[in-house]
Formats: structure tokens, C-alpha cells, sequence
């Protein structure tokens, strides 16, 4: 089963602007999460684009500071393995969409912090999963 809305098709491939998703990684981030939604959708993209950006391979070690408590958090656990139980996720819930992350292997760290949503725009998910990671975030 695929965990999609009507209406929803695929990502778009922030590499090379192709419609590409990995359904199964998606799948395991509702599942864990509980329900689909706009939130995870901004989470899952985060955590996708900071692997991308820190070269983060598995057995890294990657250490997450969140600014919110809310549902994109529900992503890093099942994409970089970094949870509050290991250790490896601390919330400081500001209200804010940023996220440190770390990578401790490399040295690297990057912060993401998500760009406001155009006036307009599609709701939910929809909108998170159909842009590329720089029109989604700010990277500092």
C-alpha cells in the first residue's frame, strides 16, 4: 500500500527535476508517523536534502537539533536513524521549521530552515513533495 492522497502523484527529483519518489522510504516515515500530512512531507524533504548536503552514509554519525516539536521530526528517526531513545534527536521547540543537523563523521552541519509557503499554494503535502529542496529551504 502506498500511503498517497488522491490527487497526489510523485516528487519532483531535486537532482534532475524528473518525477521520482521513493515510495517505500515515504511509506515507513506515514507509517511511523501515523497519518499523512503536510508536516512529515516537510520533514521527509529536510531529511532527504541534509543527506544529500552532508554526504550522510549509513553508520554516519548524525546528531539532530530540531526547532519544533511537531510532526516533521517524525522523519529523521526513520530516514537518518536519529532519535530522542539513541540520543541523536534534541527538540527545542521554538515553534520554528529549522533544523540543525550534524554530521559527526565528516565535521559537517547545516541548517534548514523552511521557506514560507507562497500565498496560493497547494495544501498539505502536495506542496512539500512536489518542489525541489532549494525552493523549500533556506540553507545556512
Amino acid at each position: 500500500m502506498i500511503y498517497l492522497r488522491t490527487g497526489f502523484t510523485f516528487a519532483v527529483d531535486p537532482v534532475f527535476g524528473e518525477v521520482n519518489m521513493n515510495t517505500e522510504l515515504w511509506n515507513k516515515c506515514v507509517e511511523y508517523h501515523g497519518h499523512v500530512c503536510g508536516g512529515i512531507a516537510l520533514g521527509y524533504m529536510a531529511a532527504l536534502y541534509a543527506g544529500e548536503l552532508l554526504d550522510i552514509k549509513n553508520g554516519d554519525d548524525v546528531h539532530i537539533l530540531a526547532a519544533t516539536a511537531k510532526c516533521p521530526v517524525d522523519a529523521f528517526p526513520v530516514i537518518l536513524e536519529c532519535s530522542r531513545e539513541n540520543g541523536r534527536l534534541e527538540i527545542d521547540d521554538r515553534g520554528e521549521m529549522e533544523f540543525k543537523i550534524e554530521n559527526r563523521t565528516s565535521g559537517k552541519s547545516v541548517v534548514l530552515l523552511a521557506k514560507p509557503k507562497p500565498e496560493g499554494s497547494e495544501k498539505g503535502e502536495d506542496y512539500w513533495l512536489n518542489r525541489n529542496f532549494e525552493e523549500l529551504f533556506e540553507v545556512k
